[in-house]
């Protein structure tokens, strides 16, 4: 599909879901007006479950159509991709009242991901890892549902996880004009399935300050497909696209384990994750959500620049994660926050020590308090 033809298909796709939207919002506006109902501030957007879902579906269905979707990866990867997001979209109707119903939703999802990376071949460098084939294809499924779960933020954060969503789907849209990255189908797909719909709710957003309050099947809908869009990538040999596209998910898990670890050696525990460190200081969700997606523009730009220039991928993923390094002492230690690279991998070996000896400390206290009585 030529540029052109793409933005007159997106256009008019944008153009007929946010006039859904908006016409629904007045139309329930100008109801509890007539009721003279109480108007707490509050933004809800009607039918916005099945406006978004039928923009999914109808950008799915136009991409396929007009952009002969089959020529991207061959038939049998659309079907399992295709595949998987309807599971995991049908997933967010499992009721998830309970430890076990979790766990067996938890591993229903991976097993539907592990059916489908041993289903499809492997990339070729999966051959790289000194493993066998088998445990490789397991770990990227595990990896894929890890990050999948992350992006979602454990469903805590609906805007946070819209932010993410927007971001990798901004990223594929704007990558269909400024690079020459083929296939460009790939791209056109992203942008459509993605960053249409969720557009279409930034005004709302934005301007009235609605929080996205997208149904658990529509949000692993979108979600899914988000972390496909970045496997692809990395499928394709653009592996450090696709890593910045997940950057932020990525840099919430480390330091949310790197925080959990801290709390097993202290009594004073802290929030796991920055959002939720944000919240207690204060900061809505929608300041959260903004922040990050800021922190995007960044790895945005990178990833531009990135599809046009493959070659310089390790430096590139080498620099996000410095500066992600950089930004999480600035958190976590507010006086390293104009300190150099240098100073920052001096304050980080501090830190491993001091770490090292509270540990060894706690472990000797334990020992302690546990000695058989017999030998003290």
């Amino acid at each position: 599909m030529s540029n052109w033809n793409y933005l007159i298909f997106t256009g008019v796709l944008l153009f007929l879901n946010a006039a859904a939207v908006l016409c629904l919002f007045v139309f329930k506006r100008h109801n509890d007006f007539l009721r003279a109902d109480s108007d707490d501030g509050d933004c809800e957007l009607p039918w916005v479950n099945l406006i978004t879902a039928a923009s999914f579906a109808c950008a799915a269905a136009g991409m396929y159509r007009l952009g002969g979707g089959n020529a991207v990866f061959g038939n049998e990867y659309i079907v399992c991709a295709a595949a998987l997001a309807a599971f995991f979209g049908a997933d967010g109707f499992v009721p998830r009242n309970n430890r076990w119903e979790k766990t067996l939703v938890a591993l229903s999802e991976i097993a539907a991901l592990t059916f489908a990376v041993f289903r499809l071949p492997a990339p070729d460098f999966f051959a790289k890892f000194n493993a066998p084939a088998e445990v490789v294809k397991a770990v990227a499924a595990v990896a894929v549902w890890s990050v999948f779960k992350m992006q979602g933020f454990g469903g805590r954060n609906k805007t946070l996880t819209y932010a993410q969503i927007l971001f990798v789907g901004m990223t594929l849209f704007l990558s269909v004009f400024i690079t020459a990255y083929q296939p460009h189908i790939f791209l056109q797909t992203g942008g459509a399935l993605l960053f249409v719909p969720m557009l279409a709710l930034a005004p709302f957003v934005l301007l009235y300050g609605a929080e996205p309050d997208l149904s658990r099947p529509v949000f692993n809908l979108f979600n899914m497909t988000a972390v496909l869009m970045s496997a692809g990538l990395i499928y394709m040999g653009a592996w450090g696209c696709g890593i910045l596209l997940v950057s932020y998910p990525l840099f919430e898990a480390g330091l949310g384990l790197w925080q959990a670890g801290k709390n097993l050696m202290s009594r004073n525990k802290k929030p796991v994750f920055l959002f939720e460190l944000l919240e207690v200081h204060g900061f809505s969700k929608g300041y959260a959500a903004g922040f990050a997606f800021k922190r995007n523009l960044l790895f945005c730009a990178l990833v531009l620049l990135l599809l046009d220039r493959p070659f310089f991928q390790m430096q590139v993923v080498l620099i996000c994660v410095l500066l992600y390094l950089k930004f999480a002492m600035n958190i976590l230690n507010p006086d390293m926050r104009n300190a150099t690279f240098r100073q920052l991998f001096t304050q980080i070996k501090s830190d491993a020590r001091k770490s090292w000896r509270e540990t060894n400390s706690t472990i000797a206290a334990l020992k302690e308090k546990y000695k058989d009585p017999d030998k003290r």
